[in-house]
């Protein structure tokens, strides 16, 4: 089984979970991806918290519907919302 954890700004905080706590778990748990989404935040605190991730996880990161922060991460997942916008 290959697993993709899903890291959700809004769930961690709702939760009481730090990032690093996040990414601690799913690195025990051999996550391959990580997609990180934070939909009530700007780019700037996104872009600092996908340099964190990155410097805690070596593998595939993607980060959601924010395409202007690929090169702080692996991939971009867009919705199909993000989508028509565009």
């Amino acid at each position: 089984m290959r697993l993709y954890a899903l890291c959700d700004q809004e769930m961690l905080d709702k939760k009481g979970v730090s990032l690093k706590e996040f990414i601690d778990i799913a690195k025990k748990n051999n996550a391959e991806i990580i997609q990180y989404r934070n939909k009530n935040t700007d780019n700037a605190f996104m872009k600092l918290q996908l340099i964190k991730i990155r410097k805690m996880y070596d593998g595939f990161l993607i980060v959601n519907d924010a395409y202007e922060l690929v090169e702080f991460c692996d991939g971009v997942r867009m919705g199909q919302n993000v989508l028509m916008r565009n």
